[in-house]
């Protein structure tokens, strides 16, 4: 059995199942108002475009100090210029390399974020992570789910293939049976049909 619950929390906008229905893993099974995620993955892809440029600002900008750089080094050989500007092109040039580096990892940073908001995305709807039964709905359509805290339950799915039925066996006839015997049982409902198991 298991409690299959929401990751993320928002308004049950659809409830796909009901009690008894038969599921198989990776069927829907609810859905949760994706429209924050939805929200919330376009402004992570809008923070990654906006680092890009800025990437390639700092690249322009390298490329113009690196050449100023070159210019006062030829200029300071031939005594055509001061230290003070060579060394402030040095200084210009070393400034740029860190801004670089930093849009990188700026742009590093919003990757993770862009992945982080469409798996959020995918979590709006829930599916089912194994084949069974629905057994129970714990949550109705409308309710609206909290999951800062706690995973709520939305539902309950059992594998009803293999059931354990606890019977109790009279002291005389403890002797006559053993492990691994063909059993069968019956329902006070439908006597006629014999549901075949093992002795365990």
């Amino acid at each position: 059995q298991v409690d299959v619950g929401a990751q993320v929390s928002g308004q049950v906008t659809k409830l796909a199942v009901e009690a008894g229905d038969r599921v198989k893993k990776g069927d829907l099974l609810a859905e949760i108002d994706p429209l924050i995620a939805q929200n919330n993955l376009k402004t992570a892809e809008a923070e990654l475009a906006s680092n890009r440029a800025q990437l390639k600002i700092k690249q322009a900008q390298l490329k113009q100090y690196q050449l100023a750089w070159q210019r006062q080094s030829q200029m300071f050989r031939q005594e055509a210029s001061s230290r003070a500007d060579l060394e402030s092109a040095e200084a210009q040039l070393a400034v740029t390399r860190a801004d670089l580096q930093s849009s990188q990892a700026n742009i590093d940073n919003a990757i993770i974020k862009v992945e982080r908001a469409k798996t959020e995305l995918g979590y709006t709807k829930i599916l089912a992570p194994m084949d069974g039964t629905v057994i129970t709905i714990v949550t109705r359509q409308g309710q609206t789910l909290a999951a800062s805290q706690t995973v709520p339950t939305v539902l309950k799915l059992a594998d009803l293939d293999t059931m354990t039925v606890k019977a109790q066996i009279s002291e005389a006839d403890v002797t006559k049976v053993k492990a691994g015997m063909p059993v069968y049982f019956t329902l006070i409902g439908d006597p006629d049909t014999r549901y075949q198991g093992k002795l365990r």
